[in-house]
Formats: C-alpha cells, structure tokens, sequence
C-alpha cells in the first residue's frame, strides 16, 4: 500500500518548518517527497493547488537546500520533455547541519541548567505569585513534580490537564520514588479516571465541585486556570507564599474528611 503524506504525524509539517528553518509550504513538499519518495512538479502542484510553475520554484529551493536530488530534464522522440522527477533526501542528512548546531545548543542549555539550579538556591523563598503561560505550565508542573520528594497533591474538576502525557509522566515517575500522590476530583469522566486508575493513581471523588490546585511538598502551589475560556489551554499561577500554602493544605484535608 502507499504511504501518503496522510500517514505522516499531524504535527510532522510544522516541526519541519520549526527545526528544518523552512516556509510551511516547503515543509509541506518536503513531507509530501518523505512520504511518496520520488515526486514530480505535477505532484506539488496538485498538493499545494498552486500553478506548476510555482511548484517548480519551490521545488529548485529544496533541491538547493539539499532535501531532493533531481533527474537530469530529458526528451522524448517527439522533442517534448518528460520533465523532473526528484527523489527525497533523509532529514538526517538534509538538516544534518541544522540538526547539529541544535544539539550543540542543548548541550549548552545543560550548562545553563546547572547555573540556573545553582543560583535559584541563592534566592530566598519569595511569596510572590508568579505566572506560567500555557506554552511551558506543563512543562514547569512537571519539573516542580520531578523535584517533590514527600507529596503531591491533586485537587480539580474533570481533570482535563491531569491527562496530558508530561504531567502523567510527572506523576508517575514521583509516585515510583516514593512520593505520595493523592487525587481528588469532582466530576472526573470514566475516560480519565479510568487512565489514571491503570497507572496505579487512586481518584478519589469530591460531594462538591472542588477548587482546582497542586501542592507539591506543602511548598508550592500551582493553581492552572482556563487561558481565556480554551479548554485545552491552561496557564498557572504558582507561589510559595505561607499563607496561600497552608490554606490550600488545609482544603485538602478537608476533602478527605480530616478536618
């Protein structure tokens, strides 16, 4: 069976276009050569519904680029020319460059990682309360759950942002250090709660719709809010403030009926 650009991941295009340093258009012919190996300008030209003309320029730009080789133009009997055909070249060789400066880059990034880590313990615990946009909330949760080393607790509604792969893995990999990961949810679908439950977590459920909250080590406290109204975007505000912590400690003991 042929493989179709179809086959491809859906975000496949537009990581091309971010690591690969290409126009949408031309990741999208690149994705379109990974997936059919040989094309033609006719191929592009219907993919893009853009003039044959068109496709021939932005096919000599990958060729430049180094993501296709091409034939050599050659004629029929009647002197007609039979035209282009171009064969796709790996990523691992096209972006071979790009791919490299990348991983100089994140190795530098460790380096900064380090210092960061180092100075962060020279800053006294601020009460301050800080925002984490949607583009990195997961990603801090996580790395604040990567460093819990007694508990993390979990108080929300439908557990819409539990589900997401980074805080799942999260939880997990604190739950097998020992960490003790408590759940509680109001209106938590079968789905979700069923996802949770055959990783080993435990929800348990709420009479009433419960505050939505994170509490790692009864330190830190996240509280990841709907960014403008989009259900699948969230933000977080996140504190250490004392006062903050402890009464957000204090609710949850009170949904398990400690207090």
């Amino acid at each position: 069976m042929e493989t179709t650009a179809e086959d491809l991941p859906k975000e496949f295009e537009q990581r091309l276009a971010s690591v690969g340093g290409l126009e949408l258009d031309l990741a999208r012919i690149y994705a379109l050569g990974l997936s059919r190996i040989i094309i033609t300008t006719h191929d592009v030209a219907q993919s893009l519904h853009c003039p044959q003309s068109t496709a021939g320029r932005h096919m000599a730009k990958l060729v430049e680029l180094g993501c296709f080789t091409e034939t050599l133009a050659s004629t029929s009997g009647g002197g007609r020319g039979t035209g282009r055909r171009f064969r796709v070249v790996s990523p691992r060789l096209a972006l071979d460059k790009r791919l490299r400066d990348f991983e100089e880059f994140r190795e530098s990034i460790g380096l900064i990682e380090e210092h960061l880590e180092i100075k962060a313990a020279e800053v006294p615990p601020s009460s301050e309360i800080w925002r984490a946009s949607s583009d990195v909330m997961l990603r801090h949760i996580g790395r604040s759950c990567n460093t819990a080393t007694l508990s993390i607790k979990i108080s929300c509604n439908d557990m819409s942002w539990i589900e997401e792969p980074e805080a799942l893995d999260a939880l997990k990999a604190a739950r097998n250090r020992g960490v003790q990961v408590s759940i509680f949810a109001s209106d938590a679908p079968k789905g979700r709660k069923a996802l949770l439950t055959a990783r080993g977590f435990r929800v348990r459920r709420t009479r009433g719709r419960s505050p939505v909250f994170l509490l790692v080590d009864d330190d830190l406290l996240y509280l990841p809010f709907k960014e403008d109204g989009i259900a699948s975007r969230y933000s977080a505000l996140f504190t250490r403030n004392y006062y903050l912590v402890k009464s957000h400690k204090e609710l949850f003991e009170s949904l398990g009926g400690r207090r």
